[in-house]
């Protein structure tokens, strides 16, 4: 009777171990070490002049010159889709941000094929 009594405590002690080690490890890949990979500032390889700044709390800029225009973006199946309420483009919004192998270089597109790929490198981050 003991032995069966240490074998069920043993059982429940793995389990609730193994439960909280799922959930770490899921809370950890949510949270990316505090951002996702595609956080940064990016500027355009053509000379439209449209910098992109991709922030960690969801939020991100599209800048062209001096016009700036804010919107969102959520992050499924390792691609980031951003929405800037339709002042980008009112017919291809969201915008379809892809990440090059490199961790350096992004294209954004659209399900709209009216919109032209846009290619981006990111800047080097600024010490602080």
């Amino acid at each position: 009777m003991n032995v069966i009594a240490k074998t069920k405590s043993i059982k429940g002690i793995l389990k609730k171990g193994i439960i909280g080690a799922l959930l770490c490890a899921t809370a950890v890949s949510f949270t990316a070490c505090g951002g996702t990979k595609f956080e940064g500032v990016y500027v355009s390889t053509s000379s439209s002049g449209v910098t992109i700044f991709i922030n960690g709390d969801g939020t991100a800029n599209y800048r062209e010159f001096s016009n700036d225009h804010f919107g969102t973006w959520f992050e499924k199946d390792g691609k980031l889709y951003m929405d800037f309420n339709r002042e980008v483009s009112l017919d291809s919004e969201p915008l379809v941000v892809t990440m090059e192998a490199d961790d350096a270089h992004i294209t954004i597109t659209s399900f709209n094929q009216k919109w032209s790929p846009e290619y981006y490198v990111r800047k080097p981050a600024e010490v602080k």
